[in-house]
């Protein structure tokens, strides 16, 4: 006789959320880095790096501290990268106003369903891997966009756990008061204090209508010249426990983060466009993004004379320029954006022309 086996169960409520799609965290992993490859980037001066793809290192007013920060292929068991920062040049004075922080900053369409500022807002746990060379109590933020409400905590790394990869957990009521975007803004930013001023930092574990971006006494990592820190496995979800980490497939995430930053490669005739009436007016060609922007994105041409940098415009009949012309871009939108060239000469004027070259744009949406 044939035996069927009976599997019961309970399926997840929305406290825990489905297995799938559950990490409000983009590349938690650090699997992707768009703009370096792996190279390390130098940080210094006040202004937004990134690493890892979606992964922001912001420093704020005039520091004295420097670091880089790299994707780096280490980490905890079924992780083959993480995120570092390395102190170059301590600070170990921080004035009060200032901060160095590693940061996510999650879209608002992506937290609408946490119904933060109001009185069904949901509780989340956030989760990652941590190891640094330091120990201590160390402090992190969860903010809003107006960075007027903030929720510091903290966690602590012993010892003996110094330069040990571990994992930590926090877990946050969600916030009843505030505004929180549901926008393609910044609905919710995440934090992990490097450094931070007075100014910067609050008590743990309440909700504070300030911008504190660290815990009040929390390790100053950048005050602690080649101090290390990095973080991978990173995770936030609805509900007061910490589930093992997502893991996705590379294409799934690679996606994801182009909705915000893209290294777009045209080759030879890649880009239809159109010419104009004489060889004095513009030639253009539309470029299309392989994923919808966050927003009409700032697009970064590539410098002329390199490998990855040359570009002119080509007619039907095969006709290359006689004389040298500039180009930039205009008209871009979500979707796609056009690059236009002025000054060429010896191109038909009745043609269609095509965008000739080997060159890559960077396409930035972020938050």
């Amino acid at each position: 006789m044939a035996l069927t086996k009976v599997t019961t169960g309970t399926i997840a409520d929305d406290s825990i959320q489905s297995l799938k799609n559950r990490n409000l965290i983009i590349n938690g992993a650090m699997q992707i880095d768009q703009r370096n490859a792996g190279s390390s980037v130098t940080v210094n001066g006040p202004s937004n790096y990134f690493a890892a793809d979606r992964f922001k290192f912001g420093i704020s007013t005039s520091p004295t501290g420097a670091g880089t920060l790299q994707q780096v292929s280490d980490g905890p068991d079924g992780f083959e990268k993480s995120n570092k920062f390395t102190v170059t040049t301590a600070d170990s004075s921080i004035p009060a106003t200032q901060s160095y922080n590693l940061m996510q900053e999650i879209e608002g369409q992506n937290v609408s369903n946490l119904a933060w500022g109001s009185s069904a807002a949901k509780t989340i746990t956030f989760s990652f891997y941590v190891k640094t060379s330091l120990n201590g109590t160390f402090g992190g933020s969860i903010q809003n966009s107006a960075r007027n409400r903030s929720y510091p905590f903290t966690y602590a790394i012993s010892s003996s756990e110094a330069n040990t990869w571990v994992r930590r957990e926090i877990t946050v009521v969600g916030d009843t008061s505030g505004t929180w975007l549901t926008t393609n803004g910044v609905g919710l930013r995440v934090l992990w204090g490097i450094g931070n001023g007075s100014s910067r930092t609050a008590s743990a574990g309440a909700w504070a209508a300030s911008d504190a971006r660290g815990a009040t006494g929390q390790v100053q990592v950048i005050g602690t010249n080649s101090a290390t820190f990095q973080v991978t496995g990173v995770q936030l979800e609805v509900g007061d426990v910490a589930t093992p980490f997502e893991h996705e497939s590379y294409g799934e995430t690679l996606q994801k983060c182009k909705r915000y930053f893209e290294s777009i490669y045209v080759s030879s005739y890649h880009a239809a466009g159109f010419c104009g009436a004489s060889s004095s007016l513009a030639y253009g060609a539309n470029i299309y993004f392989t994923v919808e922007k966050r927003a009409s994105p700032t697009v970064t041409l590539p410098s002329a004379g390199t490998a990855t940098g040359e570009i002119t415009f080509v007619d039907f009949n095969g006709n290359f320029p006689s004389s040298t012309g500039t180009h930039s871009v205009v008209g871009s939108t979500v979707n796609r954006f056009e690059v236009r060239g002025s000054g060429y000469s010896g191109l038909s004027t009745t043609s269609t022309s095509f965008l000739y070259g080997f060159v890559t744009y960077k396409v930035d949406a972020e938050l």
